[in-house]
């Protein structure tokens, strides 16, 4: 993975989040981890979590 396609993850999930008008902090409880690691895993670029937080953000 490049080093800015992590960037690039965690803008789209900031686009979509403030989209549905919550904060990084709700994003992290629904997902059900802390924000240090959810923001870990968006900018690593892990599926899993990316698409966790794509689904609560999208519905």
């Amino acid at each position: 993975m490049k080093k800015n396609q992590g960037n690039i993850y965690l803008a789209e999930i900031t686009y979509l989040r403030i989209k549905k008008g919550i904060t990084f902090i709700e994003l992290a409880k629904k997902i059900g981890v802390s924000t240090f690691w959810l923001r870990t895993k968006i900018k690593e670029g892990n599926q899993k979590y990316l698409e966790k937080a794509r689904s609560i953000l999208e519905s």
